[in-house]
């Protein structure tokens, strides 16, 4: 069937299906010495175009090249690019469509340039390669070894379907109207957090101050150490025989992860300890690089190796969420770094009992209450903003099967 799923009702009839060598010709790209970059003219390299659909003028890398070398390797508006090979297969014949000529400008020899002798929408260029049909192809002739790879000849085996000028412009405008709310949503989520971090930064350094209900100061904060309100809780079990709900800490303060159907049979350790919701868990290998979180309920009962010490508040001193905002703070994380000597990587093990001896100035409860909650308000809305973005995403990968051949 040469017609699509999802169609515009002004539309009718078969699309046109031809292979690419019909309507274009391939050319590898260039390869340099690596002495020849950092100085030149403008050279597009497989990161400009993973990832992305389209390229227009940018800073992009340098490169020597000769006169001739700059007219062989040439890009011009409507030229497309295909990444020649990849680590992943997802990324192998990823393509970009050049918007704009780019004079004086080269490509990769990680790519390969595809010029049509056939009049096709520009913006429709954008879409047609990635939809799921043509990414079948793509891997059915793709070759894998050490990496994913795909040569002129198998891409010039290609087929694609094309309706005419008229519906590929419709097409093409209406996936560009999806992809701006997608970038709208991106900015917003953006500029939620960046809200965030700020805000974070003025209420620890105390610039702003929250009021009691009464409109009354609240009093001076005051030096807390972790071992004035984090117990050392540990849960031991033995290790399961079956397959079992393990955790893991996340760096960067990015949380906890679950990995379902762990299999005992690949750690060597006899005893385990489990999780609670509300429990502070700290990957002692990796604390220097902020691998700390707070467990939710979905981690609850998950079970962890004795390098992830588990940690119990005591929220008559301390509010939780509030601790959970202020030990992503940069301050945190340097004390973090000072208790886990060592080289690079795994030789640096946090030492748990100068851990607990990192201090913070908190304000009273009330206070600390009225910061998590605000700060949590600020994270909902990132939340809704992320559904968003990702509902987005999955409508457009729908129209993409869809609304092509």
């Amino acid at each position: 069937m040469t017609t699509p799923k999802l169609r515009f009702k002004e539309f009718e009839g078969n699309w046109n299906k031809v292979k690419l060598f019909q309507i274009g010709s391939f050319k590898n790209g260039i390869n340099k010495d690596k002495n020849d970059f950092g100085y030149g003219v403008p050279f597009i390299n497989l990161m400009d175009v993973f990832g992305k659909n389209s390229i227009s003028k940018n800073n992009f890398d340098l490169v020597n090249a000769t006169q001739k070398e700059i007219e062989n390797y040439s890009l011009q508006q409507g030229d497309i690019l295909f990444i020649r090979s990849s680590v992943k297969p997802e990324g192998v014949a990823e393509t970009a469509v050049i918007l704009e000529d780019l004079p004086n400008t080269v490509y990769s020899g990680f790519l390969i340039r595809y010029r049509m002798n056939k009049q096709v929408n520009l913006f429709y260029k954008k879409y047609c390669f990635s939809t799921e049909n043509f990414r079948k192809q793509v891997l059915s002739l793709s070759t894998t070894s050490a990496n994913t790879n795909i040569n002129q000849e198998s891409l010039n085996l290609l087929d694609l379907a094309l309706p005419n000028l008229e519906e590929q412009t419709k097409i093409a405008s209406f996936l560009s109207a999806v992809d701006e709310k997608i970038v709208q949503l991106t900015q917003k989520h953006e500029l939620l957090s960046q809200y965030k971090q700020g805000m974070m930064q003025k209420l620890f350094s105390q610039q702003i101050r929250f009021k009691a209900n009464d409109g009354s100061e609240f009093g001076e904060w005051e030096e807390i150490k972790l071992v004035d309100f984090l117990a050392f809780n540990p849960r031991p079990i033995n290790k399961p025989e079956d397959s079992y709900h393990a955790l893991g800490v996340r760096s960067h303060f990015k949380g906890l992860f679950n990995k379902f159907n762990s299999e005992p049979e690949k750690i060597s350790m006899d005893t385990l300890y489990r999780v609670k919701e509300n429990d502070v868990v700290v990957n002692i290998t990796f604390a220097w690089e902020g691998a700390m979180a707070v467990a939710e309920s979905e981690h609850d009962e998950g079970l962890v190796s004795h390098r992830f010490p588990t940690y119990l508040c005591d929220t008559n001193k301390v509010n939780l969420n509030f601790f959970k905002y202020r030990f992503t703070q940069k301050d945190f994380l340097s004390h973090l770094q000072l208790c886990s000597p060592g080289g690079a990587g795994r030789n640096r093990v946090l030492n748990k009992k100068a851990f607990l001896e990192i201090s913070f100035y908190k304000p009273c409860l009330e206070e600390q209450t009225k910061i998590a909650n605000f700060l949590s308000a600020i994270d909902q809305k990132i939340e809704v903003v992320a559904q968003q973005i990702e509902q987005a995403k999955q409508w457009k990968k729908g129209l993409l099967q869809q609304m092509f051949v």
